[in-house]
């Protein structure tokens, strides 16, 4: 999988050409859903450095903008919701994730990103679980996906650290010969 977006850190940009043969979810018109507040002021983690905050701040007023004129530009929320994230303000990163999740229910990043954001920030491993696995069934395919929700199992939610197999195995269904998956598989205890 590739990040289309390298402003953003690690965390994982949508993509156009997702194969959606086996899942039956429709997007709910984008005037209908409830929009995430683009004033919303950012809430700092006390741990961001002051030109941290700028720089993000003018991103996040740049892509508030652009969304402004145009709710459409999925990666544009996306990547909105990325520096939210990263400036510590969990909520409003979140409300944005979940917000792109209604309107395209197809977007893996959204949902894997909220995987992401409850398991390693939040804190919430059931949550955390819903939304990896959740991302895996919108994008079976996602190879780096298998293997971040096996790590996930192992490193953060122990108590079902024996899902990191199964859930290996069950990305050695979709792609049989994938040698990262394989590799992982063999490393487990």
């Amino acid at each position: 999988m590739s990040n289309t977006n390298t402003d953003v850190g690690n965390l994982v940009s949508d993509k156009d050409d997702l194969d959606t043969s086996n899942v039956d979810i429709k997007p709910m018109p984008i005037e209908k859903a409830e929009m995430p507040d683009l004033n919303r002021p950012v809430k700092f983690s006390a741990t961001i450095s002051e030109i941290s905050k700028q720089s993000y701040l003018k991103k996040i007023e740049e892509l508030s903008t652009a969304l402004k004129e145009d709710k459409e530009l999925i990666s544009h929320w996306l990547d909105l919701a990325s520096y939210h994230r990263m400036a510590g303000d969990y909520d409003g990163a979140e409300k944005i994730w979940k917000y792109v999740t209604v309107i395209r229910p197809l977007a893996y990043a959204a949902y894997f990103n909220l995987g992401d954001l409850y398991g390693f920030y939040i804190k919430d491993n059931i949550e955390a679980e819903k939304y990896f696995l959740k991302a895996l069934d919108v994008e079976p395919g996602s190879i780096s996906g298998y293997l971040t929700v096996s790590d996930f199992y192992n490193e953060v939610y122990t108590e079902k650290a024996g899902q990191a197999k199964k859930i290996l195995q069950d990305g050695l269904k979709q792609k049989p010969n994938d040698i990262n998956l394989k590799d992982a598989l063999e490393k487990l205890p």
